[in-house]
């Protein structure tokens, strides 16, 4: 009911009726980007933008209700870009009531469909579910991944902001990262991975290497911290 009086609130406003399914033509200068979006750059949209000069938007955004009139944008980022590229001024839209873990899940469904999302961003969006409450076994199930899956992103998603600088713009594998999450309680261990590691690196290799000339010794612990299994290791090492 609440979408409905937001819908009938905006029509009164703007003086335009809404499509069938309730979708509405909001302009594109009310339309905010949503500041959780796991996806931190939608990319060259050149190519959309083309095609929707040719053929218009043919899947609507999704938004929720903003203060001041305004609205966040929970599904469509690339195409509310592409669509400011091509110089449109309105786009078709619906309005619903979502709270903020219900936005997060939705973006992080969609933006999982993606292969340009970095294994980073996706980390971070599940952190972001479990900052609001969800366990680990509820953000697997709401965005169809598995649990396994998830625990894995998390770890990568506690690697320190310090520890990510010093990968710089590289997208490295999943495998890669996992390997810089696995000495979290040594950060100067981790930021010399981060250096060294490069998108054409294997990990395996790389890490018996590392342990070769480092002469890194490692014994590893299973603790459960959290709800999470995490692996630790004691180690003596010469740099």
């Amino acid at each position: 009911m609440e979408t409905a009086n937001t819908i009938a609130a905006i029509n009164e406003t703007t003086g335009l009726a809404p499509a069938a399914g309730g979708v509405v033509m909001l302009e594109t200068a009310l339309i905010d980007p949503n500041p959780a979006n796991p996806r931190r750059d939608v990319g060259d949209v050149g190519e959309l933008a083309d095609s929707i000069r040719a053929q218009g938007i043919r899947q609507n955004l999704l938004v929720v209700p903003a203060p001041e009139g305004r609205f966040t944008l929970v599904i469509g980022h690339r195409r509310l870009a592409a669509a400011k590229l091509a110089g449109l001024e309105r786009v078709p839209a619906v309005v619903a009531e979502l709270d903020e873990r219900e936005q997060r899940e939705l973006m992080l469904v969609e933006n999982s469909q993606r292969t340009d999302l970095t294994v980073v961003e996706e980390a971070d969006g599940y952190q972001g579910l479990l900052d609001l409450g969800s366990s680990v076994e509820e953000a697997a199930r709401k965005t169809g991944r598995s649990v396994s899956l998830v625990r894995r992103r998390l770890k990568v998603a506690a690697i320190d902001d310090d520890v990510r600088s010093h990968v710089g713009a590289a997208q490295l594998s999943i495998e890669d990262w996992e390997t810089i999450a696995d000495y979290e309680a040594w950060p100067d261990l981790q930021e010399r991975l981060a250096t060294i590691f490069t998108p054409n690196s294997r990990s395996d290799s790389m890490r018996v290497e590392l342990r070769a000339n480092s002469k890194v010794n490692t014994t590893a612990r299973t603790t459960e911290v959290n709800g999470l299994t995490a692996t630790s290791c004691t180690f003596t090492a010469n740099w």
